[in-house]
């Protein structure tokens, strides 16, 4: 800006007269120049990297040890039910929501990999697992089914499924026979019933022994007792017992030639033997 005394110019700035004084604006003001910033730099991520999972594995392994506990102790007290008071009595387990929630996801199969995976990869490793010299819950060379003894105190994985697998697999069985023996079965057949009584159903009737055959029979095992039906098979097939296909021909030759029988007597008056 200049303030000066009033004279002619050429100057084609612009002019305001002030009293005495001219006030001179320049038309064109010199660009204004910017201050020269460095480029700021991005804030370093603080994301931690992936973890492998074999990484995963030993973060697990270490806080169990950080706690005091071994791999176990941890499972069993993931999976137990109840808890022991001072007197010895037994009450439900306390479990958190997470906890609960992380089970039953297991147990359901809302979570994968299914159980069905895990145990065998559970037996895998147990077979791969050498036994060691100074265990005593186990004759050495002898059976991985101990039928005698505490499956608690066995102390190697592979022995100790076999006999858990083998106990399961008879109390199964066994609930199957009762299952069988059952009269909702449709195999049994009384000599004398009481009319109108509950056995009334049940009582022996040509119509009721008419329509009894092996077939039927398969088909009441196969709903009742699937889980006997499969031993017996594979035991045939080892030759520990006679081959399926052979007493399934023999039974149904009996049951042929004593319904033959029973029609004769009853067709000629005679009474059933």
């Amino acid at each position: 800006m200049d303030i000066s005394t009033p004279q002619k110019s050429n100057d084609t700035s612009t002019t305001g007269f002030v009293g005495e004084f001219s006030i001179s604006t320049p038309t064109n003001p010199p660009a204004t120049t910017t201050p020269f910033r460095p480029p700021t730099q991005k804030p370093q991520s603080t994301r931690k990297p992936a973890q492998s999972d074999l990484d995963k594995v030993g973060s697990i392994l270490d806080t169990i040890t950080n706690v005091g506990w071994t791999l176990p102790k941890f499972l069993f007290n993931l999976l137990k039910l109840e808890d022991e008071k001072a007197d010895g009595s037994l009450i439900p387990v306390k479990r958190t929501k997470k906890h609960k929630g992380s089970l039953q996801a297991m147990l359901n199969g809302n979570s994968k990999p299914y159980l069905g995976e895990i145990l065998q990869l559970l037996w895998k490793n147990a077979i791969a697992t050498e036994f060691r010299e100074n265990d005593m819950s186990i004759e050495p060379n002898g059976s991985l089914f101990i039928r005698e003894g505490d499956l608690n105190a066995i102390e190697h994985a592979q022995p100790a499924m076999v006999t858990w697998a083998a106990e399961l697999v008879a109390s199964l069985a066994n609930e199957e026979s009762q299952k069988m023996v059952h009269p909702d079965t449709g195999l049994h057949l009384r000599a004398r019933a009481k009319p109108g009584g509950r056995d009334a159903a049940h009582r022996v009737t040509w119509d009721a022994v008419s329509l009894f055959s092996l077939k039927s029979l398969e088909g009441i095992v196969t709903r009742n007792a699937p889980l006997t039906k499969f031993i017996f098979r594979v035991e045939s097939r080892l030759a520990h017992s006679v081959a399926y296909r052979t007493v399934y021909d023999a039974l149904a030759q009996m049951a042929k030639q004593t319904l033959e029988d029973l029609r004769s007597s009853i067709q000629g008056g005679a009474q059933p033997t």
